[in-house]
């Protein structure tokens, strides 16, 4: 049986619905429709929906019957707050207990922030509509949407991408709406109030001149009218004339320093004129006087985030989520953030529900794409860039991105077609040349990856990538002066870039100039004190140069580091044998034996010559006869001379 109740609360905007501007009679003040303040349910719109699923029954002969319908209920805000003369304008169709039902509601609700007109309290009237429904699972339903639209404010600019498709406007009911207030002044021109709302109407049609010309005409019939010169200062806003919107917005806030919109709409011309500390601080005061406001954490968040204060911007969006969960926008700037911050786990989640509410951005997905390569899920991350270049075919990034994480996956022939495509759609951006020119490098191509690398030269003289890439190949091709050129090039552009010290002290040990490459050895650990690869290359000269002792060191430091680089304990284990600590020699050359490498019969014999030099035949022996096994020549010669 249908027995729960769903109900939908919607606060109507009383300007265009009411058929009368205000209502008086002989005994009682006048009441109006719309105010300059306009009443507030004690915490807004959200408090108002919680009173009202929390105390309105179903009626049950309503509900045994199956009755539905909407019930139009008038009352009026007193200059106390109270409510009074509630009354059914429209009920349900035979359904007397839900009208009956609604008022006993709103009858009930506590007492309201009062509305003000030039200042002072002032009665003032209100429609609300209560749905009756009944669920047919059996189930409570989701509360809908409550939407407050009888205060007439502007809402805030968006932050940046992604735009979020808004809803058509109903140009109907506007033209409907402008009619309506065009003839209300030509019934009472000296009215501000109706040359505020037709501004209103003609700015939701883009017609922001002729709206500011009715702002400042009911400015000029009320000089003290504050939310005339906030909807003025938003319209020039809109017509980008942010300096002159500031002018508007300190006006109204000289007349009244309680308005919110003042200072948070103030905070947005700020923030388009990067003032964005100026605009944090009204942000701050418009979340004083209204914490509820999602939007001001949003614009907050973005200015804060345009200061690289990404942490505090974070908590801002956060809040704003908690305000509207909906709101698609702080998910992608709250993911953005935390991209900068490193926290590719957190972006993930963000994004992951930005897209459940949209799923046609290409931005999202890219940004995704980042956070996953950044965490090495270079598949997940292809699959984002993928659906970003389905959403938007011409997005460069997307391909040169995708083209990086195939290569990290060692695709390097689908590598170079996304590198292709970044350079048909770019083909003055200096770094797919450089990252088709590595891919070149990699799949043995070098001639063809250094005319890759020259481009992106031409292109970018300081692209230093570039330099250390083509260094890396010259050197692959014995063309030692260039390689050098290059790596010291690379080092001048960016002269904290340890790798670009090491791949050049490589290539001068390479050369037997082992001092002078331990010299960049030196700078690239000290640029980079857990950089394991330099510290194995140094033990090299080291040893290269008769300084075992040194060398080992700098081997134990490597292990230290990185205790899988079997190469280190291999170079270790020779060094002690050289200088006759066998124990050590053995057993660097036994934890070799335990990591099972590709050569372990070669390291069997080695430690079988180890063993013999320290008077350990036996062992020795049995070392030889597991590497002779393996196939080991130099073990068969071993066995014969000092095994019989």
């Amino acid at each position: 049986m249908k027995q729960i109740l769903i109900f939908t609360l919607l606060v109507i905007n009383t300007v265009l619905y009411s058929q009368n501007s205000s209502t008086k009679n002989e005994k009682d003040p006048e009441i109006f429709t719309v105010v300059e303040q306009m009443p507030e349910f004690p915490g807004g719109v959200t408090e108002m929906m919680k009173y009202v699923q929390k105390n309105i029954h179903y009626p049950e002969t309503e509900r045994n019957a199956g009755i539905e319908g909407k019930c139009f209920v008038k009352f009026v805000v007193e200059q106390d707050g109270s409510i009074s003369n509630v009354e059914v304008i429209k009920g349900v169709l035979n359904g007397p207990g839900c009208d009956k039902e609604a008022v006993r509601v709103i009858k009930g609700m506590p007492n309201w922030a009062i509305g003000k007109q030039n200042g002072k309290p002032v009665r003032v009237y209100f429609n609300i509509p209560i749905v009756f429904k009944l669920s047919s699972d059996g189930q409570v339903a989701k509360k809908d949407s409550l939407k407050n639209n009888s205060n007439p404010t502007i809402p805030p600019v968006k932050n940046e991408q992604p735009k979020i498709t808004e809803q058509p406007k109903n140009i109907d009911s506007l033209n409907t709406a402008l009619e309506k207030y065009t003839k209300a002044i030509d019934l009472k021109p000296n009215n501000a109030i109706n040359y505020n709302q037709r501004g209103l109407v003609k700015q939701k049609l883009e017609e922001y001149h002729s709206a500011i010309e009715d702002y400042t005409k009911a400015i000029q019939l009320n000089p003290k009218y504050d939310t005339a010169y906030v909807n003025r200062g938003f319209a020039k806003h809109q017509l980008k004339k942010d300096s002159a919107a500031i002018i508007d917005y300190n006006k109204a806030i000289e007349i009244s320093t309680t308005y919110f919109l003042s200072y948070h709409n103030r905070g947005i011309s700020k923030s388009n004129l990067k003032d964005y500390k100026g605009a944090i601080e009204d942000f701050n005061k418009a979340i004083e006087l209204n914490p509820e406001y999602s939007k001001a954490y949003n614009n907050r968040a973005y200015a804060k985030k345009q200061l690289k204060e990404y942490k505090g911007a974070v908590e801002d969006y956060n809040k704003a989520i908690q305000l509207n969960p909906n709101s698609a926008n702080s998910y992608f700037n709250s993911g953005l953030c935390k991209l900068n911050l490193e926290d590719y786990a957190g972006t993930i989640e963000d994004y992951n529900k930005f897209i459940n509410l949209n799923t046609k951005d290409a931005d999202a997905y890219f940004n995704r794409g980042l956070a996953k390569s950044e965490l090495s899920n270079y598949i997940g991350a292809i699959e984002d860039y993928t659906q970003a270049i389905l959403l938007n075919p011409s997005y460069v990034k997307a391909y040169n991105n995708r083209g990086y994480a195939k290569e990290q996956i060692k695709k390097y022939e689908e590598a170079i077609e996304d590198y292709d495509k970044t350079i048909e759609l770019d083909p003055q951006n200096a770094y797919p040349y450089n990252n088709r020119g590595h891919c070149k490098h990699l799949l043995g191509n070098d001639n063809d990856a250094i005319q890759d690398f020259n481009k992106s030269i031409e292109l970018n003289p300081k692209n230093d990538w570039a330099f250390f890439y083509r260094g890396e190949t010259n050197n692959k091709l014995n063309n030692f002066v260039g390689a050098r050129f290059d790596f010291s090039k690379a080092i001048e552009l960016n002269p904290k870039a340890a790798r670009y010290y090491n791949s050049r002290g490589l290539m001068e040990s390479e050369l037997k100039n082992d001092s002078i490459a331990i010299v960049d050895y030196n700078k690239a650990i000290q640029l980079a004190p857990k950089y394991a690869i330099a510290y194995f290359n140094r033990g090299w000269s080291k040893a290269a140069l008769g300084d075992e002792y040194g060398a080992i060191d700098d081997y134990t430091k490597a292990v230290e580091l990185e205790p899988k680089g079997i190469n280190a304990y291999h170079n270790r284990a020779n060094c002690k044998w050289r200088l006759k600590n066998y124990t050590g020699a053995i057993n660097d050359y036994t934890k070799l034996i335990e990591s099972n490498p590709s050569n372990v019969a070669e390291i069997y014999s080695l430690r079988g010559q180890v063993k013999n030099q320290s008077g350990d035949r036996n062992g020795a022996c049995n070392d030889w006869a597991t590497a002779d096994e393996l196939g080991n020549r130099d073990a068969r010669m071993y066995l014969t001379k000092y095994c019989k």
